[in-house]
């Protein structure tokens, strides 16, 4: 199958309609969006803040403790905001996915983690025809501007995803 992109803005709470991912090291704060076949791959680096539900301690902070010990439950929470929709509306589920500590190996149990890496996979199911992403990373009363990079090939688009926008992604 061979992908072609069309973008249009359209209102939308927190919705990027968009392809696959690439993926990027460090802690660029673009969400990178790869297309590469049938595959998307999604990648942001997201600041622990956005966690506070799983300080466990209630010290304002989550350190490299806490995260271990609530990995799971921090991969369910995040699956819940960020995910790739299909056409109909279904969730297409990631067949990898990966939170890893940004820095992990500067660190003992007790310091802060202040970054993780947000990694999803995506197979696009061959009679999509058009994707959008749920991205609700921040919260809705932050005027949290998240610039993106989409990669197909050697194209590379650039811009800024809002609360209020979303790009529309045509497969096919």
């Amino acid at each position: 199958m061979k992908t072609k992109l069309i973008w249009g803005l359209i209102g939308g709470a927190g919705l990027l309609i968009s392809s696959l991912a690439s993926a990027h090291k460090g802690h660029d704060e673009a969400l990178r969006i790869a297309l590469e076949g049938e595959e998307v791959m999604l990648q942001y680096s997201l600041d622990t803040h956005q966690l506070v539900a799983f300080d466990s301690n209630a010290d304002g902070r989550l350190s490299v403790r806490e995260y271990r010990r609530q990995a799971p439950a921090i991969g369910d929470w995040i699956d819940t905001h960020l995910a790739l929709i299909d056409h109909r509306g279904g969730m297409i589920p990631a067949y990898f996915s990966d939170n890893p500590v940004t820095h992990f190996h500067d660190l003992s149990d007790d310091d802060t983690v202040s970054k993780i890496r947000v990694i999803r996979r995506y197979k696009v199911p061959s009679d999509a025809s058009a994707l959008r992403l749920k991205f609700v990373l921040h919260d809705a009363d932050e005027q949290h501007l998240v610039p993106y990079a989409i990669v197909s090939g050697e194209k590379v688009r650039h811009g800024t995803l809002t609360h209020q926008a979303a790009q529309l992604l045509q497969v096919r």
